[in-house]
């Protein structure tokens, strides 16, 4: 469980500080204010949970294990993600770019954090 700690809290924060945000948008610049946007940080939420407890399993401690599994959770991530996307340019058209903003934003946020802490939790087991 020590090995899920650290990424468990940095997500946690990193959630945190997007739903502060996200209310502060609403609440000062609501014409920037999507209504996806509780769904986009719920999204990449368990998007990034899944990834960091998925890469984190003991089961394989070869370093060779590790980087397959780290780059095929990758590449699931993004086929995720652009669905993700897709099925929202497809089924509301307003807003498109509005809405790529805030995926870029939660994305480098999320990514910059959770592999952060992936890394720093393998360097010290």
């Amino acid at each position: 469980m020590s090995l899920y700690r650290r990424p468990l809290i940095h997500i946690s924060i990193t959630t945190f500080f997007f739903i502060v945000a996200a209310v502060i948008l609403h609440q000062c610049f609501s014409k920037l204010y999507l209504s996806v946007i509780p769904a986009l940080i719920g999204f990449f939420l368990f998007l990034y949970l899944g990834f960091a407890f998925l890469l984190l399993r003991k089961k394989n401690d070869k370093t060779a294990r590790f980087i397959n599994r780290f780059i095929l959770l990758t590449g699931i991530k993004f086929f995720l993600l652009f669905v993700f996307i897709l099925l929202y340019l497809i089924l509301v058209k307003t807003n498109n770019a509005l809405f790529l903003v805030y995926v870029l934003v939660l994305y480098t946020g999320y990514s910059l954090v959770t592999y952060s802490s992936i890394l720093s939790a393998k360097k010290n087991k």
